[in-house]
């Protein structure tokens, strides 16, 4: 379930000009990203847990989110048609002028730093929402990936000299963002259907292996009973979470034409993929 899906969908205000002229100006910008980002998930898509944190996606956008038990939000987004990427944080209640800039102080992975921030106003149906929107940089990045596991706080100024804290649970964030970045450099956004049977011969007894997209035999399926060298080739490419082999051995590996490194699977239910988790690009059956 989306974090959101008890919210109306939001509206991202815009100056008063005509639909499509406001499309083509704000087609490439933040607040276009960040109004898709947080349409997502509104929607309730095909979520994704890692720890605390949760991986929505669609054609155009794939989006990692955690709340806090305040209500605040902290998301990494990202858009796969020109892999623009943010970060934003919602503070519950808590409003800022739109298009001013603020300063948040953002402590965890061992370290903390200042990071400048542009307000964004979302409109929702019970009442108005404020994003402040952070670049994505390396700095950044980092320094969230680093605290994977523990707790980052984020201060922002309230004025008169005060302050909010929000502080967030990082527990899977590592995961979940590694998921998105995946998600955005792959080339799949037309082929989000059902995947079966794609080179199964169901005269011969069906399938003798079965590829999931997510851990516990969920998400779309590949059926399979011979070898596929590029599975870019049938959309299944760096999507590989769980495993089931119905007859023989079979080796998966995380390049394509079975380079790279190799996992041999034999007849059994694989939940998990472990460290290969989203990584498999080819397999064939092996003796």
């Amino acid at each position: 379930m989306s974090v959101f899906q008890h919210r109306n969908p939001p509206t991202l205000s815009a100056p008063a000009q005509p639909a499509a002229a406001n499309c083509r100006t704000t087609l490439h910008g933040r607040t276009w990203l960040l109004g898709l980002a947080i349409g997502l998930l509104a929607q309730g898509a095909a979520a994704q847990r890692f720890g605390d944190w949760q991986v929505d996606r669609n054609r155009e956008l794939v989006v990692a989110v955690t709340q806090n038990s305040s209500d605040s939000v902290l998301g990494y987004a990202c858009n796969r048609s020109n892999n623009q990427c943010l970060f934003f944080f919602m503070p519950d209640r808590l409003k800022c002028n739109e298009g001013g800039r603020y300063a948040l102080l953002i402590n965890g992975g061992r370290e903390s730093s200042s990071r400048a921030t542009t307000c964004k106003r979302l409109d929702w149906q019970d009442g108005q929402q404020f994003a402040n929107v952070l670049d994505s940089s390396d700095a950044l990045r980092n320094q969230l990936v680093n605290a994977d596991g523990s707790t980052l706080g984020i201060a922002r100024g309230t004025g008169a000299d005060g302050f909010s804290v929000s502080k967030f649970s990082m527990r899977g964030f590592r995961e979940a963002f590694d998921k998105v970045n995946r998600y955005r450099d792959r080339d799949d956004r037309d082929s989000r259907g059902p995947l079966r049977d794609y080179n199964t011969d169901q005269s011969r007894g069906g399938a003798d292996i079965q590829l999931f997209e997510h851990g516990d035999f969920q998400g779309r399926r590949l059926d399979g009973r011979t070898d596929i060298s590029n599975m870019q080739d049938v959309q299944f490419n760096d999507v590989v979470s769980s495993i089931v082999v119905l007859r023989g051995r079979w080796q998966l590996c995380t390049d394509a034409y079975f380079a790279g490194r190799c996992s041999v699977y034999g007849p059994g239910r694989y939940a998990s993929v472990g460290p290969d988790n989203d990584l498999y690009s080819s397999f064939r059956r092996v003796n």
